[in-house]
């Protein structure tokens, strides 16, 4: 009772962002887990090819998420209400406004000629009009999740987030169980759950904001989003371009078991973005007060971290496919290391990157984006004709490792530009990563001997543990 005591007294003393972090973290947390430990119903119940179909209209998803609503829902949108104080529910309403005028342009091309969309997108007409209503409700949400966030009211977020996520699932789960159109049904109760709670919202928001255009504000904030279009491309392209081609080159139950490795992957990624969200303040203010020493000396822990949860994903992917997807998925086993090794590689990209934001020299994270994006499509391009499906791990790998080197040659531009002395533990970071390269290579030769792979797991943990102690006596 005393600890309980203790952690409340703890909590009560955060400041408002800092408590507002706290829950957006563990809904984020939440959201994941929940995803995690229902995928073994839907891998079981839908057939591989309904898995790969419904991973593919996912990545579509995300990808006209973007351009049907520039993201204006994110940077653009905080720095509207922050610029617009004194009249913020108008600025909601109209910013809302251009968001619905820039669907509604897309929407219209779509119902000219619904076929034309369905084979582009290799998704029935009616998938395709689905993601649109996905998008159109869904925003709203994003919108109101972003004021209240800007504003540290983190309760109701919080709760919608959640009955979200609760019901979206189990409306999904019994849709599955009792329909015919499985696929299909999993799509439709999901977005009846969002058109629920996404329609409400909109309506309010539009009420108190009473108008919907402004030109003023419709062109800054098109001037502020259309040029930040390219990166979220690039982003979301860089992870979700190999299961699209793998669809169109192989077929979509390649593309389920594929999807069911990167799942894996996604466990440990999921961590990387928490440890990330907890150090970037941490890295800014060190930055700023030029404490170089002490980032380094905290962020060699955190690579260590990161690297042994990918070296624990590979070693132990036998065993979580067969309880997360049944043996059926099998034969995802082998791409699991490769894209476990990219997300060490994602985490080294982003640990240089907060040093260009701190410098300001976001010209080169665009770019470096971009670059990688178009490498990896070449890639997947070339080699999964040549090879299989599964070669798509190991270019996903090289595009990560392609991307991370970019950003350090930026980030050692920065130390001669600005006399600044570096901030991490250089050797440690790539000697990481070349042995976990190396790891990703080999554990497939050792996959068929268990003690083996639970054994290089333990002595890794171990061995780590001891460097870790003699790099903090040296510091």
């Amino acid at each position: 009772m005393k600890l309980i005591h203790q952690l409340k007294e703890k909590y009560r003393s955060f400041s408002a962002p800092v408590k507002a972090s706290f829950w957006a973290l563990a809904c984020s947390v939440f959201q994941s887990a929940f995803s995690l430990f229902t995928t073994p119903v839907f891998t079981r119940i839908l057939s591989q090819e309904e898995y790969g179909v419904y991973d593919q209209y996912n990545t579509w998803l995300g990808i006209l998420g973007i351009i049907l609503t520039l993201n204006l829902s994110y940077e653009t949108f905080l720095k509207g209400l922050a610029d617009h104080k004194d009249d913020e529910d108008s600025y909601v309403s109209v910013i809302i406004g251009l968001d619905m005028a820039v669907f509604l342009f897309f929407f219209l091309l779509f119902l000219i000629s619904p076929s034309f969309w369905g084979s582009l997108f290799k998704l029935s007409p009616l998938l395709t009009f689905l993601m649109f209503v996905h998008i159109f409700v869904s925003n709203p949400l994003d919108f109101w999740k972003s004021k209240e966030r800007f504003h540290y009211r983190y309760i109701a977020t919080t709760v919608v987030s959640v009955l979200l996520t609760v019901f979206s699932y189990a409306f999904s789960i019994y849709a599955v169980t009792h329909f015919n159109n499985r696929m299909e049904a999993r799509i439709e109760a999901d977005l009846l759950v969002r058109v629920l709670i996404g329609l409400p919202i909109l309506v309010i928001l539009l009420i108190q904001g009473k108008k919907i255009y402004d030109r003023k504000i419709w062109l800054s904030s098109l001037r502020f989003a259309l040029p930040l279009l390219p990166h979220y491309l690039s982003n979301i392209l860089l992870n979700s371009s190999d299961r699209l081609m793998i669809g169109r080159m192989v077929g979509d139950a390649q593309v389920a078991k594929y999807s069911i490795a990167y799942m894996i992957a996604s466990m440990v990624l999921m961590i990387c973005s928490a440890v990330e969200n907890s150090f970037v303040p941490y890295c800014f203010q060190k930055l700023k007060t030029k404490e170089y020493d002490s980032i380094r000396k905290n962020s060699r822990p955190l690579f260590i971290c990161i690297a042994l949860l990918c070296l624990g994903a590979m070693g132990l992917a036998p065993e979580v496919i067969t309880i997360f997807a049944g043996n059926r998925y099998a034969d995802a086993v082998p791409i699991v290391p490769t894209v476990s090794a990219s997300v060490y590689f994602i985490f080294v990209y982003t640990m240089f990157s907060n040093v260009e934001y701190h410098y300001s020299r976001t010209e080169y994270v665009g770019a470096a984006t971009l670059a990688a994006a178009v490498l990896n499509i070449v890639l997947n391009w070339i080699m999964i004709p040549l090879f299989d499906y599964k070669i798509a791990g190991a270019t996903t790998l090289i595009s990560y490792i392609f991307l991370a080197l970019t950003h350090y040659i930026s980030y050692r531009h920065i130390q001669k530009t600005e006399q600044f002395p570096g901030a991490y533990d250089l050797p440690l970071i790539f000697g990481i990563g070349a042995a976990l390269t190396a790891s990703a290579v080999l554990m497939n030769f050792i996959y068929p001997y268990m003690i083996l792979r639970w054994l290089i797991v333990i002595l890794s943990v171990a061995g780590a543990g001891v460097f870790y102690q003699r790099s903090r006596t040296r510091s």
